[in-house]
This record gives structure tokens, sequence and C-alpha cells, in this order.
């Protein structure tokens, strides 16, 4: 399986995968990194490996989501954020043409996409989301969604945090659940964004990596599926292993433990 990595930060994620293809190479190949900020640390890593890398400036072409505060200015962002990725899409069709195509994208990325790149990688794309997306409202709807389900979740007073890792679609943070990892205790921790910040580097390293080997191995083995025909309680894309049916919530790490 061909898998390419989209990152912004640190390269956690992405130190995950070279890891998993050094120990399991018959599963896996990391064939590219791309990233929305050419300075980050993922991109350091990337090029250390010799793994070839497309990075573009996404603040420098798009601006700051943030600083869109009017519906024009908010379509404008939108349409521009489109245009970025499709160029990116661009891109990788080249290096497909080049080299061989790709079988999945990693989104450890802070971006939303739109547009050609998820329509041509429908069913695809995973991301590594830092919240429980099982959590719902009154109303179905998952709570812990969007660029802070960490701080969002010590505001509503939850025990605990976790990693999501799930397939990406048109939503946000959206699609079909694949699994989740290990819980984090949020005790000692107050609902503030440094405190949040904290926790969450804590949340990278026990519970993001477990979710994502898991759903490589379970992916890349070819015994995952997913069930378009079978729906969660808040109406997203059931997921099969093997055949048989998962619960709503994918695979969860915290059982097998």
């Amino acid at each position: 399986m061909r898998v390419c990595v989209f990152a912004s930060g640190t390269g956690g994620n992405l130190r995950t995968v070279l890891q998993l293809v050094a120990r399991r190479p018959e599963l896996l190949e990391l064939a590219l990194v791309v990233s929305d900020r050419p300075g980050c640390d993922a991109v350091a890593i990337a090029r250390t490996y010799g793994v070839e890398t497309i990075a573009r400036d996404f603040a420098a072409a798009c601006g700051r989501a943030s600083d869109a505060r009017t519906a024009r200015e908010r379509a404008v962002y939108a349409a521009c954020a489109r245009r970025f990725h499709d160029a990116i899409d661009d891109e990788l069709r080249a290096f497909e043409r080049r080299t061989r195509p790709l079988d999945l994208i990693v989104l450890a990325y802070r971006r939303w996409i739109h547009g050609r790149l998820l329509a041509r990688f429908e069913g695809r794309i995973v991301n590594q989301h830092p919240g429980d997306l099982r959590a719902l409202d009154e109303d179905g709807r998952r709570v812990l969604v969007g660029n802070n389900p960490v701080l969002a979740a010590l505001r509503l007073g939850h025990p605990r945090v976790r990693t999501t890792t799930f397939v990406v679609d048109e939503g946000h943070d959206a699609g079909g659940i694949v699994c989740q990892g290990p819980w984090v205790s949020t005790v000692g921790h107050r609902p503030i964004q440094s405190d949040a910040d904290r926790l969450e580097q804590v949340q990278k390293r026990v519970s993001d990596r477990p979710a994502l080997i898991c759903a490589l191995t379970a992916i890349g083995s070819g015994t995952l599926a997913l069930d378009p025909g079978r729906r969660g309680p808040d109406g997203s894309p059931s997921l099969v292993l093997d055949g048989v049916p998962l619960p709503f919530g994918g695979i969860d790490l915290a059982a097998c433990a």
C-alpha cells in the first residue's frame, strides 16, 4: 500500500508511519509527504529519510480562516483553500504518473480538504483527530469536532480524552470511524488552552500512535472496508473488519488493552 502523509506540525504521526514501514515493509510504503507549512518539523523529517516532499505555504496563499469574518470573506477564503488543494492534487497526479498510483492519504494536517483531491481519493483518506468522535449531543451530532477538541473536552468536564482515526468525507470530522486509541485522563488539567496543549501532547504519545498503527495495519492488510449500507447513530458510515460489522466507534483499542 503506497501511502502519502499530509503533515502540518512536529511530524509525530509521520514518525509512526516511518516506524511501521521499517517494521512491516511488506505492508506499506511511504511514497510522499505533503505539507502546508514548508518550515515545519515534518518536512525536515521527511527529507532526512529521503522521502519526496511537496511543501506549499497555505498561509501565504490563502491567509488565516480566523481573519475571514464576513460571509464574503469566508467564501473567498474557502475558494482559495479549494484552489490550493486542487493544485496539490495536480502535483499528486504528476507524481503518480512519474512513479505509481497512491493508495491512501493519511492526514496529520490542520486544514479542511475539499474539491478534486477529496473526490479523487474518496474512501481513501484517513484523519487523526484528537477527540472522541463517539461523543454525541442529544441530537446525535458529534460534539468534539473542529480544531480544538481537547480544550472542548476539558470545558465540558470530560474525565478522559482519546484519538479517533476516521475516513474523511465532505463533512467536518464526520466520516466513518476506523478505530480509537487508548484513553488519557484529564485529571489535573484545567479548561484553559495551555493545559489543553499539554494534554494533547500526552495524547499524541499515548493514543495517536496506536490508533494510526491499528488503522494502517487493518487497511493495508485488506481486512477493513466501509459499509455504506449501515449507519451509526450520527449517520456516519459503519465499517466491517474481516467481514464482521464493527460497532459505532470502530476498533476500540482501550477495550483491547
